[in-house]
């Protein structure tokens, strides 16, 4: 789910969009939990940043953006420091 290997199924079973697909209403179910529980365990200022996201991989995905960015920065700066 997170890391994008639990694709999301189809809403409908149909292309007429009149039968619902259950795997699609128990996906969204686990999706959205997934996502209270990021949303509950980060720090305000990365809350806000989640605020508007719809699933826990658009949430992962911010994350991963964020800290990535932050740790290539971090082994620069102790590259930098060894070197010294």
């Amino acid at each position: 789910m997170l890391m994008g290997k639990c694709f999301a199924p189809h809403e409908f079973l149909d292309e007429a969009h009149t039968q619902e697909n259950p795997a699609y209403d128990l996906w969204y179910c686990e999706d959205q939990l997934a996502l209270s529980w990021i949303k509950v365990t980060v720090t305000r200022p990365v809350l806000s940043q989640l605020v508007c996201v719809g699933t826990t991989r658009d949430a992962w995905c911010i994350l991963e953006k964020q800290y990535i960015s932050q740790n290539n920065l971090r082994i620069i700066q102790l590259k930098r420091e060894l070197q010294n």
